[in-house]
C-alpha cells in the first residue's frame, strides 16, 4: 500500500469520530457576553505536522542524529578493540559490573528458601537494618514523575523486594486451622 492510502484510511477511521467536536469551545466570559474561543487541537493537526515539510524535516533531523550516535559508538568500539590495553580495561569494568550484579542477586536468595522452619523475615529484616537493601522511600525516585504532593516513580518492582515474594505469606492463625 502507498503512504498516502495509509493516510486516507487513518483519516476515515478518525472521521466520525471528530465529527461530534468543534474546534473551538466557547468559554464562560463569552456566556456572559464577551464572545472568546479558545483552539483545540486534535489528532488531525497532529497529522497533519506529521506528514508535512516540517515533520519530515524533524523526522530527518532526528535519524540523522540517532545514525551519528551510533557511529560515533561504532568509532569508539572499533578504537578500543585496536588498542589492548583499552580493552583490558573495559573487560575488566565489564567483569567488575557483573560481579557486583551477582553479588546484589545473592542477597535476596533467602526469598527462595525452602526450609518451613525459616521465615525470610527474619533475613531480611537484617539485611535492612545493616543498609544492605533498600525498600519503599528509601529508593530513589524519579522526580521527573512527581506532581501533585506524590514523590515520583521507582524504576522497580517494589513486590520483588518483600521477603514472601517467592514462598508465600500465610497468617499464623491460618496455619493453626490447617494444622487442626
Amino acid at each position: 500500500m502507498y503512504p498516502s492510502l495509509y493516510v486516507m484510511i487513518a483519516l476515515l477511521a478518525i472521521l466520525p469520530s471528530t465529527i461530534a467536536f468543534t474546534p473551538f469551545t466557547a468559554s464562560q466570559s463569552s456566556l456572559r457576553g464577551k464572545p472568546k474561543t479558545t483552539a483545540r487541537f486534535g489528532i488531525i493537526d497532529d497529522l497533519k505536522l506529521i506528514f508535512s515539510e516540517e515533520g519530515r524535516a524533524n523526522r530527518r533531523a532526528y535519524e540523522e542524529a540517532e545514525k551519528d550516535e551510533q557511529e560515533r559508538a561504532l568509532k569508539e568500539i572499533q578504537a578500543r578493540r585496536r588498542n589492548p590495553e583499552a580493552m583490558e580495561q573495559y573487560n575488566a569494568e565489564k567483569n567488575a559490573r557483573r560481579e557486583a550484579l551477582m553479588n546484589e542477586r545473592a542477597k535476596w536468595d533467602f526469598q527462595q528458601n525452602s526450609n518451613p522452619n525459616v521465615d525470610p523475615k527474619t533475613e531480611w529484616d537484617r539485611l535492612r537494618a545493616e543498609g544492605e537493601i533498600k525498600i519503599g522511600s528509601d529508593l530513589e525516585r524519579d522526580e521527573s514523575s512527581s506532581r501533585l504532593g506524590s514523590e515520583g516513580l521507582v524504576d522497580q518492582r517494589i513486590d520483588e523486594l518483600l521477603p514472601y515474594i517467592d514462598s508465600g505469606y500465610v497468617p499464623e492463625e491460618d496455619q493453626k486451622r490447617e494444622g487442626e
